[in-house]
């Protein structure tokens, strides 16, 4: 093969492989999104996974239903925001992109700065800005995207249905729920897991319980941010401030980017610094691991005792 048609190839190679590490922020009723253009067999809450975007936030955000398909090549627009927006280089880039923004014709770097959630200074590292002037049609770097690239999207052949992963017994009769009976009169009844109850921690079971299993819930959502509480957590136990919820209080965090849920003790309320501004909890810093978080804030879906 000539030398020329290997360093085309290794050349075009390259640019693909950069193209697929960037996502580039437009601007979308004054907020930040990623338009995707939806893809043969891709559903709602891969995209959420992907995107490490609450999947109720993705279906509100572009008017969508939970049951509702996607049409290929539509375009969805992915919220933004502090559930996967990372203001520094993760230690693991594989589960992240760098993400860009197409300056316009009214744009400053104050206001890009600003959605990024940094310094004019820091987009201008970022960006090798020898001052503060940008001009319309310029791509900056403003940030890195949680994403993971494991949530592809699953083909299926036009015209062929695909086979459910299980099916009852041929020719058997359903009848009370989870009850079957089969034709020669056997009747198969499911078996409680006893041990389900002694599996769960002691401090779940004590949400259970104020909770009336998990039953009689507010439910909240906004950001909650992290701080360090270093030699106090109990080993399974985290901490927390809220400004309703009592001190004594569990409440169930969950993380919906991540799948991932901790329960939390209320010791306190909220305290009035720049810290938690515009947040609705905090959470010991202890907790990050369990829940798969980064940066010292996170989108959380709050459930506890009203």
């Amino acid at each position: 093969m000539p030398r020329i048609v290997i360093a085309v190839f290794l050349f075009l190679s390259f640019f693909r492989v950069q193209a697929q590490d960037k996502e580039y922020v437009i601007f979308r009723n004054d907020k930040w999104v990623i338009p995707h253009s939806a893809q043969q067999g891709e559903t709602l809450f891969q995209l959420a996974r992907r995107y490490h975007v609450p999947p109720a936030m993705l279906a509100d955000a572009n008017g969508l239903d939970y049951q509702d398909g996607l049409k290929r090549d539509s375009i969805v627009y992915i919220p933004v925001g502090a559930f996967n927006q990372l203001s520094r280089e993760p230690a693991n880039i594989d589960d992240s992109r760098r993400l860009y923004y197409k300056v316009g014709e009214h744009d400053n770097l104050f206001r890009i700065s600003r959605y990024a959630g940094v310094s004019q200074k820091q987009v201008q590292e970022w960006n090798s800005l020898p001052d503060n002037s940008i001009s319309e049609g310029q791509e900056l770097m403003v940030g890195w995207l949680l994403y993971d690239a494991t949530q592809n999207p699953v083909y299926t052949t036009p015209g062929k249905t695909e086979t459910p992963v299980s099916k009852a017994p041929p020719n058997t009769v359903n009848t009370q729920k989870g009850i079957t009976k089969l034709p020669d009169g056997t009747t198969i009844i499911p078996v409680k897991d006893t041990m389900q109850e002694d599996s769960l921690s002691e401090i779940e079971k004590e949400y259970l319980a104020q909770t009336n299993n998990d039953v009689n819930v507010f439910e909240e959502k906004g950001t909650a941010v992290f701080f360090d509480m270093s030699g106090v957590s109990s080993k399974g136990v985290y901490y927390g401030f809220h400004n309703t919820a009592g001190k004594g209080t569990i409440i169930k965090v969950y993380n919906p980017g991540t799948d991932r849920t901790v329960y939390v003790k209320i010791i306190g309320p909220v305290p009035g610094t720049k810290q938690y501004y515009n947040s609705i909890m905090g959470i010991s810093g202890a907790a990050k691991k369990e829940l798969q978080v980064r940066e010292n804030k996170m989108w959380a879906e709050l459930r506890y005792k009203p």
